[in-house]
């Protein structure tokens, strides 16, 4: 009984569950989707391989070809595969055809599985896409470009798909920021005139939209007009890029940036394509997949072709998940019945189921979205949405219908954009990348976010080298080992079938074979198309009927098989395959991928729930910047300007970097050798440091040069301001300083000639004479009335007795002047009183003399300065010294701009002063200085002003520094070298070579330390005292033996005069003998007889005053 039962429970299980042993799927395809219909074929080999799909059923591929916009036999053939009695329909890729189909598999409930992009954000009811969903792919185009920092950029679109697919950057990007230029392909393949629009607008970040098949022309075109430079950037929205050969723009340094879904190199899509290659080949065809890369031997499928593959596994999974739970069978349906498949929805609901992220990660504030079609505009639609209206505006551009990009791209470099979001087909991103480095976009300050997910497919080896950053998501993991693994399988496959198959891009490197995301996606639809019907089949039994387009029959496993699509989850080569509830694949993983000189390398990923998430370090990026340094030649743009950059001297003609020294040469060369890149000095053709005209908007000078990349770094006296950082990068300051004033030295006064009487003032001077004159009448006062300076010469007894009294009036004066003069005299004070006068009077000159003389010396060695000016405050203050700075210069801004009251009047006073004030180079403001002899100072930097004393030695400082700024070196902006470079300067600063050659150059070179010698020999050696400083002692003393002849002759006539009225003798005569008299006895005889004039006479001529006291009075 049991037995029986047992018996009884699995005939019934196995009726419940038992599958047709064939179950019928129809593939459209066009002409040239040989490589779709292949994966299509190939996945049904391996799902009908693969007993653990559909251990109980086979499946059997019935394809139809049709003409891409022929609607109506697209019908036909839909009906006749209905009437076959297919159990889902896969494709077709066209847009209009693909409509009617759908159409007619919701009529009659047959799931239809896609692997192509489309624009519509609503799915009918049994509809599958395994291709990304257009939002969320959008989402991704947006994060990728915020994520750079894009502030602007400009779209090349080939189609209004384009527009489309970058509807959410668009979106994204705010009415204040600066505007997205939006460009469209030509229909011609030369699109160099519109990528030379691009360049002129100073544009360097282009997202590229175009097919795959042109993506390798417009990036030629932009490389021949010099649009694949370091500082352009590309995003090429194809998810196929690499399925292009970009190997000659692997070198260029312009960062081409795409997505991708499917990871070519994975092993198992390798495995894959090579299956499909080989079993092509078996049959003796030759299958071109894709790119295939030489180095690694990997063809390149595209994500469509891979979406194909899984397509098929996805709904042979969810047949089989559905067997499982009903009786599934297929039978045919008629287009012209109302009869319906009862598993359709079913099946098709289980198998449904980033660049906005990854450009905020980037920083970017504004970008240029370049898009195809409007294809474009929708899978960028986020990354419009998320740029909000505080931020630069993006530009739109569409790539025009022809293959000549530059026009367009020159536009985008023109508009000084950097950073690109390229959404264009996989085809068309190696030419977009390529015109752009012919127009110099594809620098190391350009990047490029691509939102193909195929750009793996894309042979990007040319641009490799270059230093761009091309970045890109995939869906596809082309170098996975079972990605390979399919692909050698298909090539394999098709080998053996005696057909070449060309699946796609593959590398030399790796023999791998990368193919496009497509051909992934549909040999997962196979797939998940297998699985879906085997988990269907195991709670129902499926049967598969012919259909008919014109009976209204319909298949009744149809709904049950799309709902299991929809709830299914596999992994195929695109990665892990889920739906949310209205059957779209929103939940995916995106390998975010850059170019390198190694190929396009992973740097992250990027899912809808986490974002962007970068694998690879910050260290590891220098490292890789620093590499793509080495051996770079540079363009450094500079001025001349002493010492920073000047001519060589030399005897014979110099030539390239050979003709300039200095400074900024030096430290050029010191930071070359720490980053081991070359470089090539060139002059800013304007001589002018770089000023932004507010009237034109434009910035001239070296600043000028960078903002149109004619230079990749500025050196010289290049101040770091804040309107300058808004333009371009600074590294960090090489050197810091301030705003000064330079000025002629103060003059030397002359010595007076009475400078012998500076030590003293001229109230000292007056309280001295008075001093003296008081201490002598006192003396003289004093002696008359003290009876102990009464005295009497004459000892003789037989003469009567006269005292007579020393201190007379000219003996007092004589005696305190003697004692001033620390000199003695015959005259000596006897009395206390006269005494005390005395001592007082020496101890006061005692003091006043030891203070002269010690005053003296300084008076008379140190000279006067006379300065009219010590700060700015005191140029503010005046009106008579002119003042002015540097016309368009730093100096000039920091008084333009300033707040403070001081700032602003000297600012007024330069502006409104005639002549100009202002000076067209340093050199002229110093000469003006020199010139002007104190009527004219110039206001620079500090250091300058050191520069300009030390060899110029009528020129000083006057006060201390204004403000406080540093010097830098400027370079484009998002130079990708500032991190690398500035790490070198700090380096250099840490070692102490800056102050090295700030002191060879300020000190040493070029006459340096002339005028610091001249000071220190003047302080190392006592002053020699000239005739000047003295002068005045030897006037005094001339002109007191002067007044002593004057007083001589005087005296001399009054005796003469004297002695004739006592003789009665004429005045002459007595003059005569007084004169011979005088001749004669020079020295002065003995006896009452001579002596000198009057010396026979009495005592007359005494100097004594005789008194006759009585004699009594004497006793007394």
């Amino acid at each position: 009984m049991r037995g029986a039962n047992a018996i009884f429970l699995i005939l019934f299980f196995g009726h419940l569950s038992a599958l047709p042993d064939t179950i019928r799927i129809g593939g459209l395809f066009h002409p040239e989707d040989e490589k779709q219909e292949v994966a299509f074929r190939y996945a049904v080999e391996r799902v009908n391989a693969d007993r653990a799909v559909l251990p109980r059923a086979k499946l059997l591929a019935q394809v139809e070809t049709i003409s891409p916009q022929d609607s109506f036999h697209a019908s036909k053939r839909v009906c006749h595969l209905l009437r076959s009695g297919v159990a889902a329909i896969f494709g077709p890729q066209s847009a209009p055809a693909a409509a009617h189909v759908q159409s007619i598999c919701d009529t009659m409930e047959l799931p239809h599985l896609e692997t192509r992009w489309d624009y519509r954000t609503r799915r009918e009811s049994c509809l599958v896409n395994l291709y990304p969903h257009p939002a969320a792919l959008s989402r991704a185009y947006v994060d990728l470009v915020r994520a750079w920092g894009w502030r602007s950029f400009t779209i090349v679109y080939e189609n209004s798909d384009g527009l489309v697919r970058l509807q959410e950057l668009l979106k994204a990007h705010g009415p204040s920021e600066l505007p997205v230029a939006v460009r469209q392909l030509p229909d011609s393949h030369d699109y160099r005139p519109l990528l030379k629009q691009i360049k002129n607008s100073a544009e360097s970040h282009i997202v590229l939209d175009c097919t795959t098949e042109r993506i390798r022309d417009v990036l030629q075109q932009a490389q021949q007009i010099g649009m694949m430079s370091d500082y352009h950037s590309y995003l090429i929205t194809s998810l196929d890029l690499h399925s292009v050969d970009l190997e000659e723009f692997k070198y260029g340094g312009t960062n081409i940036t795409s997505l991708r879904l499917l990871d070519p190199e994975r092993a198992d899509v390798q495995r894959v394509v090579r299956d499909w290659v080989y079993d092509e080949a078996r049959k003796g065809r030759k299958l071109q997949l894709g790119h295939t890369t030489a180095k690694e031997n990997m063809t390149f499928i595209k994500t469509e072709t891979a979406l194909m593959y899984d397509a098929v596994h996805l709904f042979a999974k969810a047949l089989h998940d559905l067997d499982t739970s009903q009786q599934i069978d297929v039978r045919p349906l008629s287009c012209e019945a109302e009869d319906t498949w009862p598993h359709g929805y079913s099946l098709i609901n289980y198998m449904k189921i980033a660049y906005v992220d990854l450009v905020r990660a980037w920083g970017w504030r504004s970008f240029t979205i370049v898009y195809e079609n409007s294809d474009g505009l929708v899978r960028l639609q986020e990354l419009l949405k998320a740029h909000g209206p505080s931020e630069l505006p993006v530009a739109v551009r569409q790539l025009p219908d022809s293959h000549d990009y530059r026009p367009l791209l020159k536009q985008i470099k023109n508009s000084a954009e950097s950073h690109i979001v390229l959404d264009c087909t996989t085809e068309r991103i190696r030419d977009v990348l390529q015109q752009a480095q012919q127009i110099g976009m594809m620098s190391d300050y350009h990047s490029y976010l691509i939102t193909s997910l195929d750009l793996h497919s894309v042979d990007l080896e040319e641009f490799k080298y270059g230093g761009t950053n091309i970045t890109s998501l995939r869906l596809l993991d082309p170098e996975r080992a079972d990605v390979q693994r399919v692909v050698r399988d298909w090539v394999y496959d098709e080998a053996r079938k005696g057909r070449k198959l060309q699946l796609g891009h593959t590398t030399a490197k790796e023999n791998m074979t990368f193919i496009k995301t497509e051909t992934a996606l549909m040999y997962d639809a196979v797939h998940l198309f297998a699985k879906a019907l085997h988990d269907l089949d195991t709670s129902q039994q499926i049967d598969v009927r012919p259909l008919s387009c014109e009976a209204e029959d319909t298949w009744p496993h149809g709904y049950s098989l799309i709902n299991y699509m929809k709830i299914v989850e596999m992994k195929g080569l695109t990665g892990v395959i889920k739906f949310d509830h209205q059957g779209f694949r929103s939940d995916f993983t995106l390998d975010i991928i850059e170019l390198t000189r190694d190929g396009l390398q992973k740097a992250g990923t990027w899912n809808s729930s986490e974002g962007v998430n970068y694998t690879r370090s910050y260290g590891e990026n220098q490292k890789q910047i620093v590499e793509i340094l080495q051996n770079k030649t540079l363009i450094v743009t500079t001025i001349l300007s002493s010492p920073y950059c000047m001519r060589r001297e030399a005897s014979e003609k110099l030539t390239g970097n050979a003709q300039f020294e200095g400074y900024a040469i030096d430290l050029i060369h010191e930071i070359s050798k720490i980053l081991g890149f070359n470089y090539t000095f060139k002059l800013a053709p304007d001589g002018r440091y770089g000023s932004y005209n507010r009237e034109t908007k434009e910035w001239d000078g070296m600043i000028r040069e960078l903002l149109e990349q004619r230079a990749d770094l500025a050196i010289a006296d290049l101040t770091i301001t804040y309107d300058r950082e808004q333009v371009v990068d600074f590294t960090m300051p090489f050197m810091n300083l301030g705003i000064s004033v330079l000025y002629r030295k103060p003059i030397k006064q002359p010595p007076n000639l009475f400078s012998f009487l500076s030590p003293l003032s001229l109230d000292v001077w007056i309280y001295m004479a008075t001093a003296y004159l008081g201490v002598s009448v006192l003396l003289f006062i004093l002696a008359r009335f003290s009876p102990y300076e009464w005295d009497s010469p004459r000892n003789c007894l037989d003469e009567p007795p006269v005292l007579e009294n020393q201190f007379t009036l000219l003996n007092s004066l004589w005696f305190t002047i003697g004692s001033l003069m620390q000199q003695g005299s015959d005259i000596a004070p006897k009395a206390v009183s006269t005494r005390m006068v005395a001592g007082m009077w020496w101890f006061f000159t005692l003091i006043m003399i030891s203070s002269y003389t010690a005053n003296l010396a300084a008076f008379l060695t140190v000279e006067r300065m006379d300065s009219p000016i010590e700060s700015a405050e005191d140029l503010a203050k005046q009106t008579k010294i002119k003042y002015g700075a540097l016309k368009g210069g730093s100096t000039a801004a920091f008084f333009r701009d300033s707040n403070f009251s001081t700032y602003q009047r000297m600012w007024s006073f330069m502006e409104s002063a005639r002549p100009s004030v202002f000076a067209t180079s340093n050199k002229e403001g110093e000469e003006r200085v020199v010139r002007g002899k104190g009527a004219y100072a110039y206001l620079m930097e500090s250091t300058t002003i050191e520069y300009v004393v030390e060899r110029n030695c009528d020129l000083t400082q006057v006060g201390g520094m204004l403000d406080s700024k540093g010097y830098g070196i400027a370079m484009p902006p998002n130079s990708p070298y500032r991190t690398a470079i500035s790490g070198a300067v700090l380096k250099l600063q840490e070692e102490g070579k800056l102050h090295i050659l700030k002191t060879k150059w300020w000190k040493e070179k070029r006459g340096g330390g002339s005028c610091r010698d001249e000071t220190s020999k003047s302080s190392s050696t006592a002053n020699e005292l000239g005739l000047a400083n003295v002068g005045g002692v030897f006037v005094v003393l001339m002109g007191g033996m002067g007044v002593a002849c004057v007083i001589a002759v005087c005296e001399f006539v009054w005796k003469s005069r004297k002695v004739a009225v006592d003789e009665r003798a004429s005045l002459c005569s007595e003059m005569a003998s007084e004169l011979r008299s005088a001749l004669k006895c020079p020295g002065g005889g003995a006896g009452g007889g001579g002596g000198g004039p009057g010396g026979a006479r009495d005592g007359a001529g005494s100097p004594y005053l005789h008194y006759g006291f009585s004699t009594k009075s004497q006793l007394h």
